[in-house]
């Protein structure tokens, strides 16, 4: 056992997943599944926007978060740029507590566990894929939306990029569901929501370097060989750690 791997052990922290999901078809509950595999003792928690999973969650169970989803998502060109917005919803309502909580969406595959995935940075309080700053990708399209968040938001804008796997302590989502400014959302998506309002709570998200091998906004082609990993788009059907096992 690494030294790093028995740090974490000594702290006895508690990890969990969440898995953000739109429908339920084969594809999503085969990702689903591929975090189960892998990740036997993590708390594992579904939100939906639609039909939950047994024992999971939907947007609908909150009506009024409800109202607002239906309503941010209807407008041009934020129908499935809102994710976070279901984020938020369980975990303002959530029966489940962890110290760590692991933020994916329906087309991420897992092959690793995630604390080895993010072994590497797991001391910081929020790992993200990748970092746009304004000063750095100012022709980052989302940026073009910032005058329509809160003035006092605008000067914290920072995007995270894809709104996938990302690795925040409990004490980060607590801030933010604190300062989400549900009457003026802005015409903005997620990945920039989100990502302000973590560095207006004073939490900087740093990069996971694993991260830049298989994780970004592109869908992967189906010729794509999948292994040890974790993978971001996946929109078909890839065999299970366990499936693979029975072959």
């Amino acid at each position: 056992m690494s030294s790093s791997e028995s740090d974490r052990d000594s702290q006895s922290e508690t990890i969990g997943i969440v898995f953000l999901h739109h429908e339920i078809d084969e594809v999503t509950a085969n990702h689903l599944q591929s975090f189960r595999d892998w990740n036997p003792d993590a708390k594992i928690v579904t939100v939906s926007a639609s039909e939950p999973f047994p024992g999971g969650y939907s947007i609908h169970d909150f009506p009024a978060h409800a109202e607002r989803w239906e309503r941010h998502t209807s407008e041009h060109g934020l129908e499935a740029k809102s994710a976070d917005l279901l984020l938020y919803a369980w975990y303002e309502n959530r029966h489940e507590h962890c110290d760590r909580w692991v933020i994916v969406e329906w087309d991420a595959f897992c092959g690793m566990a995630v604390e080895d995935f993010f072994g590497l940075v797991w001391d910081f309080d929020l790992v993200v894929p990748t970092v746009r700053w304004r000063n750095r990708d100012p022709d980052w399209y989302w940026f073009s939306t910032v005058q329509t968040m809160p003035p006092d938001l605008q000067q914290f804008a920072v995007g995270i990029t894809p709104f996938c796997f990302i690795f925040a302590r409990d004490t980060v989502l607590h801030a933010i569901c604190q300062k989400i400014p549900w009457e003026q959302l802005g015409k903005c998506n997620g990945e920039l929501r989100f990502g302000t309002l973590a560095y207006a709570c004073g939490f900087v998200p740093i990069t996971n370097p694993l991260a830049s091998w298989n994780i970004g906004w592109l869908p992967l082609p189906e010729s794509t060989s999948v292994h040890t990993g974790m993978w971001h788009p996946v929109k078909w059907l890839v065999l299970t750690r366990e499936a693979q096992a029975r072959q």
